[in-house]
């Protein structure tokens, strides 16, 4: 048998042609499943797409390419390589999902080559056939739960939403009883009070008890309306998301001590009550995150509606975030949370961007499609 290199030279491997022929079938089967591997890797969830190019690269592995096909059935989709036809020259082998049989590979030769170890195939091919057969049971099995994870998150997100919204809804119901009807009846109640002060003698002490039961009626009227706003702000219904977003940035500066500059720009009218009620959530949210973690001095909201996008960004300049991912952690304690901000912008269809380092505040982006709702 003729050899390549020089056996009689100290250093040199004589190499058969044969070897040189086997080494290079080798390559060949190793690059196939080195590309089968990178299609796996680079799937975008198109799975039809991912295995028509899987069988497509499988003749380059066999002996001869140029007249070998294939074609892969799983789950009752096919996938075949052009010109594809059944001969008596067929390697195949079995798909298995979950230990299942669901399917084949099959591998023809169109026409007729020398007899090997399996027909007209090497033992090594018939190895190949098999390994391939593994990853893509492998490879369909990983897509079909994952395909199934991203409806379980598409659902669970829809029934967040829903539930938000159910429960804003009986927010809205609670503060317009507790306006209509409670509020309206102390009302009365406090003018039938002034009244009856009036026509009772001054320095009595029927008077005085009736001076001490308005003062409490008072009281109690505050502590109905602040709750009224606490439950659902009649603003954000009846002067729409800009007016609201301003008291927000006033009641903040009350309660939590810092400036806080509100800045609207663009229109805001006809946004869905979906889309309003989420911006003004998640606003709240971000200003009593500042609040609670930031120790800032100055924080901005700004509102900007400019063409199929509205733009809510918060900024503040307080201590920053070391470890921006943590931030995402649930809040434990009922809390909207960043969390929870992230994945109901994400429902709507929108991005949410959360820039920060120590020392240097934190910004937080939310940008949604108007078309919502």
């Amino acid at each position: 048998m003729e050899e390549v290199g020089t056996s009689n030279e100290p250093g040199n491997t004589a190499i058969t042609n044969s070897e040189s022929w086997l080494l290079g079938e080798r390559v060949k089967e190793l690059n196939c499943l080195y590309g089968i591997s990178r299609l796996f890797e680079k799937s975008t969830g198109d799975l039809g797409a991912t295995l028509q190019a899987v069988v497509e690269l499988i003749p380059t592995a066999w002996q001869y390419p140029e007249v070998t096909v294939a074609r892969l059935e799983v789950e009752g989709r096919r996938f075949e390589t052009a010109g594809f036809c059944e001969s008596e020259r067929c390697q195949q082998a079995p798909i298995v999902l979950l230990g299942r049989v669901e399917g084949t590979l099959t591998v023809c030769y169109l026409e007729e080559r020398p007899e090997q170890d399996e027909g007209p195939f090497l033992v090594e091919e018939r190895s190949l056939l098999n390994t391939i057969c593994l990853r893509l049971g492998a490879f369909v099995e990983r897509e079909k739960a994952r395909q199934q994870l991203a409806l379980y998150q598409h659902d669970l997100r829809q029934l967040a939403s829903e539930l938000s919204m159910s429960e804003q809804r009986e927010r809205r119901s609670l503060a317009e009883s507790l306006h209509d009807r409670i509020g309206q009846s102390l009302a009365l109640v406090n003018l039938r009070l002034s009244q009856l002060r009036a026509a009772t003698p001054p320095q009595t002490g029927t008077a005085e008890a009736l001076a001490e039961v308005q003062s409490l009626l008072g009281q109690v009227i505050t502590e109905t309306r602040s709750l009224t706003f606490e439950l659902c702000p009649p603003i954000l219904y009846e002067l729409g998301l800009g007016p609201a977003l301003e008291w927000l940035g006033e009641k903040s500066e009350r309660e939590y001590g810092f400036v806080a500059e509100v800045d609207v720009s663009g229109e805001t009218d006809g946004l869905s009550e979906e889309l309003r009620v989420t911006l003004f959530q998640a606003s709240g949210e971000l200003l009593a995150n500042v609040a609670k973690y930031a120790s800032a001095r100055l924080v901005r909201i700004e509102l900007t509606t400019s063409g199929e996008e509205v733009r809510l960004k918060v900024t503040d300049d307080g201590v920053g975030i070391a470890e921006p991912q943590e931030a995402y952690r649930t809040t434990g304690d009922g809390g909207f949370g960043l969390f929870n901000i992230r994945e109901r912008v994400s429902w709507l269809g929108g991005r949410f961007e959360l820039e920060s380092a120590p020392g240097r505040g934190t910004a937080v982006t939310l940008s949604i499609p108007r078309t919502v709702g």
